[in-house]
């Protein structure tokens, strides 16, 4: 599984409300069990995210995961998606992430995806005193731990 925007440029650009990288990196999470768990957890607080998405305020900024083919050989690339709408069964958003396989899309496209299809979701929240909180970006310790222990070898 390859992961596209590792997790520390991920919050660094949530956290500072731009929402598009132009140089993102790729991470191999291979079949880390721990990228399951976190999607099980996002799966399951789905409704918590389409709860504050539905109360949202102006400066909230809302992100998903999901997988996307690559055309040229086996797995997908995952990449984050700010997101515009949200139905019961879809999610439509721009892809977030700089392409790195050939996928059929590119950094800023409109997407559409099922629900069901959703590996991962954060939200972001200004504090009073100004500083980002974020809720969800379950997968993103996970990438940043496996990212850091590819970079040791």
């Amino acid at each position: 599984m390859k992961v596209a925007l590792p997790a520390a440029v991920l919050m660094m650009l949530v956290l500072s409300g731009c929402n598009r990288s132009k140089s993102d990196t790729v991470v191999d999470v291979g079949d880390d069990p721990r990228i399951a768990e976190a999607t099980a957890e996002a799966k399951q607080r789905w409704p918590e995210f389409v709860a504050a998405y539905n109360s949202r305020k102006p400066g909230m900024a809302f992100h998903v995961k999901a997988g996307f083919p690559i055309r040229s050989g086996p797995g997908n690339e995952h990449l984050w998606l700010s997101v515009d709408q949200i139905t019961p069964t879809h999610v439509t958003g721009e892809v977030n992430n700089q392409v790195q396989f050939d996928i059929g899309l590119k950094l800023g496209d409109a997407v559409t995806v099922p629900v069901a299809e959703i590996e991962d979701w954060l939200y972001v929240i200004k504090a009073k005193n100004g500083e980002p909180i974020m809720t969800g970006g379950f997968s993103v310790k996970v990438i940043e731990e496996i990212q850091r222990s590819q970079e040791k070898r």
